[in-house]
């Protein structure tokens, strides 16, 4: 069994994170699709081809969801980068309405370059918060996971989930989880 903690595993093993996260967001996209087809297709060779989608997930979500739950929980937390998050969060919604105002003046193809401009600052500035090689990436797509109609796959997201998660950030994380139950 591994027994590194979260950051150091990825500081060891750098270019792990972004395959391994490269792999999560794929199979969960891919489930999330087969979910959504199994539902709208009701009954026939559709719902089959869906529900085969669902039995057969994608070939990296087993072995990336085992590999984060034999991690280690990090107990390391930067009060520094905490702050810098919220003052990110509180500018966002200035940034949002910025982007909005150059895409209304802009053609519709310069339109598309300014969103995916605005979006790669985004995701940069995200990445510079959280830093590049933080297993607290994982946590929205093993969450996505965690809402998977196989039951195998809800299991190990579930265990994939607790050593992402910083002791101080649970109870957050609790109240959000029983919240989103119907």
């Amino acid at each position: 069994p591994l027994s590194a903690e979260g950051t150091e595993f990825f500081q060891r093993y750098p270019a792990l994170h972004g395959f391994l996260l490269a792999q999560l967001r794929e199979a969960a996209a891919e489930l999330e699709d087969a979910e959504a087809a199994t539902a709208a297709a009701g009954h026939g060779g559709r719902a089959a081809a869906a529900a085969a989608a669902l039995a057969n997930p994608h070939p990296g979500l087993y072995p990336v969801l085992i590999i984060l739950s034999r991690l280690k929980a990090s107990h390391i937390r930067d009060e520094s980068s905490v702050h810098g998050q919220q003052e990110q969060q509180l500018r966002l919604p200035q940034q949002l309405e910025q982007v909005g105002e150059e895409v209304g003046e802009a053609p519709e193809a310069e339109a598309a370059a300014v969103v995916a401009t605005a979006a790669a600052t985004a995701t940069a500035s995200v990445a510079t918060y959280m830093g590049s090689l933080t297993p607290v990436a994982f946590t929205p797509l093993v969450q996505r996971c965690a809402t998977a109609a196989p039951y195998a796959v809800r299991r190990l997201a579930a265990q994939a989930l607790g050593p992402l998660v910083a002791p101080q950030d649970a109870p957050a994380l609790l109240q959000q989880l029983l919240a989103s139950i119907p």
